[in-house]
C-alpha cells in the first residue's frame, strides 16, 4: 500500500494515540495490530459515504417492481445516473435525489443505501474528513498491511 508521507505520519500518530494499538506495536505484535486497525468500529462514530459507486452496482441494486413504478421523468433521472459512470454519494443532492426516486422504504432505496454507506474501520477513520454531513476517506475500502505499519512507525 502506498501512503503519502503525510498519511504515514497520520497513521503513526493514530497508533501512538490509541492505547490498544500502541500496546500491540510495543509488544511487537504487528499482525494483531493490523487486524485491529482493519476492524470496523462498533458502534461507529459516523458512516462513510462512497464516492465511486459504479453504474453497474446501481443497476444490480435495482428491484424491478420499484423501477416499473417510476414516472417518465424519474426514469430519465435514473438513466442519467447510469450514464455518469460512477456516482459520488457524499454529495447530498445525489443521495437525496436517488432516494426520492424510489422512496425511502423501497427495496431499491435500501439496496442503494447499502452500497452508499457503511461503518468505517479504524484505519479509514484516521483519514476521514467531513464534507457537510457526509464523511469520506481517501482510503475507502483499503486495508493497512504490516509493511505499511512498519514504514509509518519508522518515520
Amino acid at each position: 500500500m502506498g501512503l503519502t508521507a503525510e498519511q504515514l505520519a497520520a497513521l503513526k500518530a493514530a497508533i501512538s494515540a490509541d492505547s490498544v494499538a500502541l500496546s500491540y506495536w510495543q509488544a511487537g505484535q504487528t499482525s494483531p495490530l493490523v487486524e485491529y486497525l482493519n476492524a470496523p468500529l462498533a458502534p461507529p462514530p459516523f458512516v462513510l459515504w462512497r464516492q465511486n459507486v459504479t453504474a453497474k452496482e446501481i443497476f444490480h441494486a435495482l428491484y424491478a417492481p420499484d423501477v416499473l413504478s417510476l414516472s417518465a421523468p424519474q426514469l430519465a433521472v435514473l438513466q442519467l445516473a447510469g450514464l455518469a459512470g460512477s456516482i459520488d454519494f457524499s454529495v447530498p443532492n445525489v443521495e437525496a435525489g436517488l432516494g426520492r426516486l424510489f422512496g425511502p422504504q423501497s427495496t431499491t432505496a435500501q439496496n442503494i443505501a447499502a452500497l452508499a454507506v457503511r461503518a468505517p474501520t479504524r484505519f479509514e477513520t484516521i483519514f476521514a474528513t467531513a464534507q457537510g454531513a457526509a464523511y469520506v476517506t481517501p482510503v475507502y475500502g483499503l486495508s493497512v498491511d504490516i509493511p505499511t505499519v512498519q514504514q509509518a512507525m519508522a518515520t
